[in-house]
Order: C-alpha cells, then structure tokens, then sequence
C-alpha cells in the first residue's frame, strides 16, 4: 500500500484508514491501587487479550486476538497505518505498520515510537523505556 491507499475522499473530507491495537488492563475498575500508567480498563463485554478496530470512513471492523503479533498482522493487512496502544496517553503508543503514525492524522506533529517498545515483552510502562515519545506543541 502507498501513503495514497490510506486516504480516501468521501463528500468533501479526507477521511484515513487505520487499525488501532488495544490491551486492556486487568487492573480492574475499583482496584485499591491505581495502575502504574495510564491504560484502558477491561469491562466485562472487552474480549480477552487484544482488541483490534480498523476504521475507514463510516465503517469498522474489530477482532479479538491472544497475541499482539496476531493482532498487528491483522492489521497490516487492512492498511498501513497501526498503532499499538500499551495506555491512554500518546507516550505508549506505538506505530506497527508500513507507515509511521504520527501525532495528528495528516502526519504532522512528531512520529510514534516504533513498535515493539524497547523492554517488550516485559513492558513497564513509558518510564521503564529507553525510547521516549515527546509531545509536539501541536496537542491532541
């Protein structure tokens, strides 16, 4: 796939193509300790191990999956643009396809780390990395 098969037009709006990977956290919704970064709890209905949604326009897809290597191969073969999210902020997520995501969906702003995160699979949160994402002055 191009940068081009990414984008589409739709009435008169770019629309983009990605899949977003999700772990959710065990930690559960009342846990006595808070997680120790910021990540998605799991609800009830979340699937077990790895949550994955392509999106393109109006329309999505999801699919469960036991390993994240599973989840990113599904992926990349709906688009080029993936990102693996460790957490809810930016600094643990993580771009997986042919395609470097970046801050903003027109590719502005600073560039995801590449995945997998330097201590993978003994992931520790953005502090226990190496790499580090830095926010650009452009925001979320």
């Amino acid at each position: 796939m191009s940068d081009d098969d990414n984008v589409h037009q739709e009435g008169s709006s770019l629309v983009e193509r990605f899949v977003f990977i999700d772990r959710f956290s065990d930690d559960g919704l009342e846990a006595d300790v808070p997680p120790p970064w910021p990540r998605f709890n799991r609800w009830p209905s979340d699937p077990p191990g790895w949550s994955a949604m392509y999106e393109s326009g109006g329309s999505a897809e999801c699919a469960a999956f036991d390993d994240v290597a599973d989840a990113i191969a599904w992926g990349r073969e709906r688009c080029d643009l993936v990102i693996v999210r460790l957490g809810t902020v930016p600094e643990t997520w993580y771009s997986a396809g042919a395609v470097r995501a970046h801050e903003r969906s027109d590719s502005t702003g600073n560039p995801f780390l590449e995945w997998p995160p330097d201590r993978w699979p003994n992931y520790e949160g953005p502090d226990g990395e190496t790499r580090t994402f830095k926010r650009s002055s452009l925001g979320f």
